[in-house]
């Protein structure tokens, strides 16, 4: 298995080949696109997120949040390779989507229930961690955080509030005890990876379908997408921006 990670502070067209991918794509099965949506809104940032591989929503991307302006009106993650001579690309530039919600895993592509069971943006915040740790009480975002899916966290099992040094950030993956159904176990330390303010986490991938915006095969990618808001007090400019991290993870 293979991990790419990019980061994308502004509008970006992104393109990575793996020279694993097999030229004999797996079928497609059909999946709904996704419908989920999610909002960073803290700060001076009000975005609206999807999970169908646009990064933003054209409609809804407003910085400062109270501006009547659109910043940004559409940005979408492109991804290409090329497998033993042949041509593959996933992306869209304003749909039809080549991304489904959901992993993929071991076995082969996304099915119909695992996309739809997988159609969410989940959300946290620092002030979600803060009230858990005075209080006890988890927000339902905060308890509902898909580590088993592979979203980010850390173990403070000493109740430092910081990682501990024998645990590196953990990510679950295919394989591991509790991969796809496990969530946080806030009792023994698990915490969610929070950057900045408020973070969204979700996974799509591109073998959910057919390819009709430009009509290759997939290339039987899962990916991981973080966006996130600083609002950092310090760096006032940094509460006018967000920023994404896909983790690109070849299953063919």
């Amino acid at each position: 298995m293979r991990h790419l990670y990019i980061c994308l502070v502004a509008l970006c067209i992104v393109a990575v080949g793996s020279p694993a991918a097999r030229a004999q794509a797996p079928p497609t099965p059909g999946c709904d696109f996704g419908t989920a949506e999610a909002e960073l809104d803290v700060a001076g940032v009000r975005a609206t997120l999807q999970n169908t591989g646009a990064l933003i929503d054209y409609d809804d991307y407003r910085v400062p949040k109270r501006s009547q302006e659109r910043t940004l009106y559409s940005a979408n993650l492109w991804v290409s390779g090329v497998a033993d001579g042949e041509f593959r690309m996933a992306g869209t530039q304003y749909g039809p989507w080549e991304f489904w919600p959901g992993p993929l895993d071991a076995n082969g592509p996304a099915t119909p229930a695992t996309c739809a069971a997988n159609d969410r943006i989940w959300t946290v915040t620092a002030s979600d961690l803060a009230a858990y740790e005075a209080t006890g009480t988890a927000s339902d975002e905060l308890a509902a955080w898909p580590v088993g899916l592979g979203a980010p966290f850390f173990v403070d099992a000493d109740g430092d509030g910081q990682q501990d040094a024998a645990e590196p950030t953990v990510s679950l993956d295919v394989g591991d005890p509790g991969y796809g159904s496990r969530r946080l176990d806030l009792g023994a330390g698990e915490r969610p990876v929070v950057f900045g303010r408020q973070t969204a986490w979700w996974v799509m991938n591109d073998a959910g379908g057919e390819h009709e915006s430009f009509g290759t095969a997939p290339l039987g990618i899962e990916v991981r997408a973080t966006a996130w808001v600083h609002g950092s007090a310090a760096a006032p400019e940094l509460g006018e921006s967000t920023f994404y991290r896909y983790e690109v993870i070849n299953r063919s």
